[in-house]
């Protein structure tokens, strides 16, 4: 049994109003993605013991990132978080990739949900940091989610030549 590396999993957001018209994107320089599962429990005493009832669950996607510039996801998750818009989010396997039908594309799971909290932290001796939580509604999807070529090539670090690549 291997441990998977944290790296191989990556989270992609995009506005659901833009499902037609835009690509999801990754935060720039993301340092961990977290999704919390938390489900309320009552205990009722029982003369055989106690018994347990529980609640649906509520899922959050957390993302923390260094700040780049004229990070575009970042803005846009900014104004659908001040605006109450959906945002989609996909957290991504980069390990497990599908077969057959699925071939090219990788294990992933598919939320929907509106921004809960973000946060700028600006520290005086380092870089701004952004952290962002997603309020999923329901409990997700699990599929396979096509990744473009320029995020394998950050995320695996491929093996570039010495050669120049453009003309």
């Amino acid at each position: 049994m291997e441990p998977i590396k944290g790296k191989q999993y990556v989270a992609m957001f995009r506005l659901l109003s833009e499902k037609e018209t835009a690509d999801a994107k990754r935060p720039a320089l993301l340092t961990e993605n977290t999704v919390n599962i938390s489900v309320s429990a009552d205990a009722t005493q029982t003369k055989d013991g106690v018994i347990r009832t529980t609640s649906e669950p509520e899922i959050e996607l957390e993302i923390t990132s260094v700040l780049a510039e004229d990070d575009a996801i970042i803005n846009k998750i900014k104004n659908a978080t001040l605006n109450g818009e959906t945002i989609e989010a996909w957290s991504i396997n980069l390990d497990k990739k599908g077969t057959g039908e699925n071939s090219g594309k990788y294990a992933a799971t598919y939320y929907q949900g509106k921004g809960t909290e973000l946060e700028f932290s600006a520290p005086a001796d380092g870089n701004v940091e952004v952290s962002f939580t997603l309020g999923v509604n329901g409990k997700g999807v699990d599929g396979f989610a096509t990744v473009s070529q320029e995020l394998l090539d950050e995320a695996l670090y491929v093996f570039a030549d010495t050669l120049k690549t453009g003309e």
